[in-house]
């Protein structure tokens, strides 16, 4: 087996590090008119650029005969989630779009949208830094992940038992699920 080096190991150890501070960072409130994203995206945007620049790389899961199959259940999941989300929006009503279809909107969801590639460039440094343990460190990687993805103040509206079943059904279960999904194919897709 090979061992892995210790400034691989320290670097991964930032990273989480990183992570808590930004999750922190997120979850602060400074002013009505300031929005956390202002402060949170361009710090995950450096996380990505450190990874993918500056720290070394450790060795990935995958197997090359296994990533045409991957590849496949990944298209299935995504069709299986729209398709799911599309009877949701039958059943339930579709709303209207969150989405702003202007200039100014599209930009800003691509600003927001770095912050979700830093967060997967994290997701698979932290992976790809650990050889012994795999299947703690993918645990570990996935209840953390989980945990920096819900709000803090999602956590603070629970107040009896009613309000921890609708908060486990609408927030922390389907992080959980997700988060399980983009590990596996972040771990073995070499994605």
């Amino acid at each position: 087996m090979m061992r892995v080096s210790t400034r691989i190991r320290a670097s991964a150890a930032i990273f989480v590090i990183m992570s808590i501070v930004i999750y922190a960072a997120e979850n602060t409130v400074i002013n009505e008119n300031f929005s956390a994203n202002m402060l949170t995206v361009p710090l995950w945007i450096m996380t990505a650029v450190i990874t993918t620049r500056s720290l070394p790389q450790g060795r990935n899961h995958g197997k090359l005969q296994y990533r045409r199959k991957i590849y496949i259940w990944a298209m299935n999941m995504a069709t299986a989630y729209v398709i799911i989300n599309i009877i949701a929006g039958y059943l339930l009503g579709f709303g209207k779009s969150p989405y702003q279809f202007t200039l100014r909107g599209i930009l800003l969801n691509l600003y927001v949208f770095s912050a979700v590639v830093g967060r997967e460039f994290v997701r698979d440094y932290i992976l790809r830094s650990v050889t012994e343990h795999k299947k703690l460190t993918i645990a570990a990687v996935i209840l953390f992940m989980t945990l920096i993805s819900v709000s803090l103040f999602s956590w603070t509206e629970i107040k009896d038992f009613k309000t921890a079943v609708i908060f486990l059904s609408e927030v922390l279960l389907p992080q959980l699920g997700e988060n399980i999904l983009a590990t596996t194919l972040v771990y073995f897709g070499v994605v």
